[in-house]
């Protein structure tokens, strides 16, 4: 599911570094909630050095001492993984906004986590201003779930509407 357009109340840019932080900070604290969790190398289904290089990519750190980095690849192989295992687990809903600001890696990413969710209970919300590239565009549309939903501005009074319910205070929605 994605929307082109400005979200109505509130709008937070996410930069390349801070979607890699997002996405990696989401996918390990899910895959550690709870005290009966199974290990990442276990949900992942491999070996402990391949879930600690994983565990350090996702983040933002340096592998341990003789690990190397994953490559692109197998990062995206493993998110994919991850994001199906955690759904499997439990309905899962993801928001990812402003996919635009993203970077080719990231888009990357967010298109795993999307194919993770074909026949998975996840439910991925992207959201992106008009002229998401052509690659990342592509990828979502190939996909049998991938819904496109364009939504266009909202006028001032529409915003002012939201504001009021959303603070449960029509009056002050209206100043």
């Amino acid at each position: 599911l994605a929307g082109d357009g400005a979200p109505a109340l509130a709008r937070l840019t996410l930069a390349e570094a801070a979607l890699d932080e997002a996405l990696g900070a989401l996918l390990l604290a899910q895959a550690a909630s709870g005290p009966e969790a199974p290990s990442l190398a276990q949900r992942l289904g491999v070996a402990s050095p391949v879930a600690e290089a994983f565990a350090a990519h996702l983040g933002r750190r340096t592998p341990p001492p003789g690990l190397e980095p994953l490559s692109p690849t197998a990062v995206e192989v493993l998110t994919s993984r991850l994001g199906r295992r955690l759904a499997e687990e439990r309905p899962r809903l993801w928001v990812v906004e402003d996919l635009h600001a993203a970077g080719p890696e990231q888009r990357r990413l967010v298109a795993a986590l999307a194919r993770a969710g074909e026949d998975a209970p996840l439910l991925l919300v992207l959201t992106s201003r008009p002229g998401l590239d052509a690659e990342t565009r592509a990828a979502l549309t190939a996909l049998g779930s991938f819904q496109h939903l364009p939504l266009a501005r909202l006028a001032p009074e529409d915003v002012a509407t939201l504001l009021g319910l959303a603070v449960e205070d029509r009056a002050l929605g209206q100043r």
